[in-house]
């Protein structure tokens, strides 16, 4: 539960009402006071005494819950795709739709931004359930990140919470000025690198190795004997571009022998889930069988040819007219996590909000649940995580998860990959949902490759790259790793402003954020 509007304004603003809640737009799970006149929601602040995020609030979750309500881009009403084009449909005929289209084989697709309300109904409808969040049947973090700021050696592979969750980052800086050893290792140079006490800008493949190094004892002698010397003290974080890779295995064996050699703490942080769900990966090998997709979110991004849909059903749950809804049989109005309760996935742990703003149309679930005469048993379902909805619904900052720990898992090894170059199509501050609100998008307004100076004279490169037959225009950028070609992969051909290449068109494999270059 959020903790209460404080009872002096943070708004100097004239406001009629003051509602707490919690942002679901990153795993941060910050607080938040939002103020409304009549039913305009006028301001926005972080929330002082919320445990996560201790006034903080970012420009996403800002443009998140205060931006897409109003966006003029935002999908309002239901359409149905005729031929080359869209009608408007009733509410009743969207009821009707989905009675038939969910007879035949569905799939569901749900994103970080789904509840567990239609996940839950999934379940009852299908055992094939995909995300492009990363599921682990672990814990994902053995400490709260409010933990982090007082350990005294802080291990970090890859992982910038500025791109995946911006307040996370406060922890880190608390630790930094507390003094504490910081190594950051990973591909691109990011504010966790200019805070860290040892950096090294390097290729994936050498991150995992010195990852591994750690784990075997191995290493530069300063940093084993750090561990060795701190134990509990110390603090391993990977960031899930690691495990949307083909080193993924090998990072989670390496993270278990640190957390069992050395008793260190452990967190992944980005998109992760700890709900039982099938990978994008399977997802997009087997798309062909399906009869009807389900979809929430914007998946497409990720084909490299929607032609593979043509004939299926395809209901996209959705929020802008993405290239999902575009190649959709039906788009379906999609609440946002303010226009709901929620329950947030956060680093380890579950948090609830209330709803906070009204919404114009049925919530998805409440659509599913009246047409196939399911109701979702959220508080039956936290059982299984050790987790109370009463008590979720009164905590400040959210419940731990029970799960298993790392340390009692195995991971099947994986074979010794190796490339001169590699590509990295991976987040920066703004994300695909991002690139359709003004605010974050000025962020970054357009699509390049960023290659280090001397890697674009090793690949005797000039103004542009190809990338699996796609032209990109490039761009120095000397805070990249030496043999490395970053690309966001947040961009797509129907975003408003400038749009971009989706990352299905760049990338072999799309489904990893991390590739060899020929």
């Amino acid at each position: 539960m959020p903790v209460p509007p404080t009872a002096k304004p943070l708004t100097v603003k004239e406001f009629d009402r003051a509602v707490s809640g919690v942002c679901g737009g990153c795993s941060a799970s910050c607080g938040y006071i939002s103020y409304f006149k009549g039913k305009e929601l006028i301001d926005l602040y972080g929330h002082p005494h919320d445990p996560n995020g201790i006034g903080s609030f970012c420009t996403k979750g800002i443009t998140y819950i205060q931006e897409i309500p109003k966006n003029p881009l935002r999908i309002r009403e239901p359409l149905l795709k005729e031929r080359n084009t869209f009608k408007k449909i009733s509410w009743e005929n969207v009821k009707n739709f989905l009675r038939e289209a969910l007879k035949g084989k569905v799939a569901f697709f749900f994103d970080r931004f789904s509840g567990i309300e239609e996940y839950l109904i999934a379940r009852e409808l299908t055992e094939e359930i995909f995300t492009d969040s990363v599921y682990l049947p672990f814990r994902s973090s053995s400490v709260r990140p409010q933990a982090w700021a007082e350990k005294r050696a802080i291990l970090i592979f890859e992982a910038e919470p500025t791109f995946s969750e911006v307040m996370l980052t406060r922890w880190i800086v608390d630790a930094f000025e507390r003094d504490a050893y910081i190594l950051a290792v990973g591909s691109r140079f990011t504010t966790v690198f200019q805070k860290a006490t040892d950096k090294v800008l390097t290729t994936p493949d050498e991150t995992v190795k010195i990852l591994e190094k750690i784990a075997g004892g191995n290493y530069e002698e300063k940093v084993i004997k750090l561990l060795e010397l701190l134990g509990e003290e110390t603090q391993v974080i990977v960031g899930d571009t690691l495990l949307r890779s083909p080193f993924r295995n090998r990072v989670l064996n390496a993270v278990k022998k640190i957390r069992e050699r050395f008793g260190s703490d452990y967190s992944f942080i980005g998109n992760f889930t700890p709900f039982e769900t099938k990978e994008l990966k399977e997802f997009l090998e087997r798309i062909q069988e399906f009869d009807t997709l389900v979809l929430f979110g914007n998946p497409f991004i990720y084909l490299k040819d929607t032609d593979v849909v043509e004939g299926k059903t395809v209901i996209n749950f959705a929020y802008f007219p993405t290239i999902t809804a575009n190649n959709s049989t039906l788009i379906v109005p999609r609440t946002t996590y303010a226009e709901r309760e929620f329950i947030n996935r956060g680093v380890g742990f579950l948090a609830y909000s209330p709803q906070v703003l009204e919404n114009e149309f049925p919530q998805p679930y409440e659509l599913l649940s009246e047409v196939m005469g399911i109701s979702p048993k959220v508080e039956e379902f936290l059982k299984d995580f050790g987790v109370s909805l009463e008590d979720l619904k009164t905590a400040e900052g959210g419940i731990l998860i029970n799960k298993k720990d790392i340390k009692e898992f195995s991971f099947e090894p994986e074979g010794e990959i190796s490339s001169e170059y590699w590509l990295i199509c991976d987040n920066t501050l703004t994300e695909d949902l991002g690139h359709w609100n003004p605010w974050t998008h000025s962020l970054e307004r357009e699509q390049f490759a960023y290659v280090k100076e001397r890697t674009r004279g090793k690949l005797g490169l000039g103004d542009e790259i190809e990338l699996n037959g796609v032209k990109l225009r490039l761009k120095v950028n000397n805070n990249i790793a030496d043999k490395v070609v970053f690309v966001p992969n947040s961009f797509e051909e129907f975003q408003p402003f400038e749009p971009g290449v989706r990352v299905g068109r760049l990338m072999k494999k799309p489904y990893y954020r991390i590739e060899e270059l020929p």
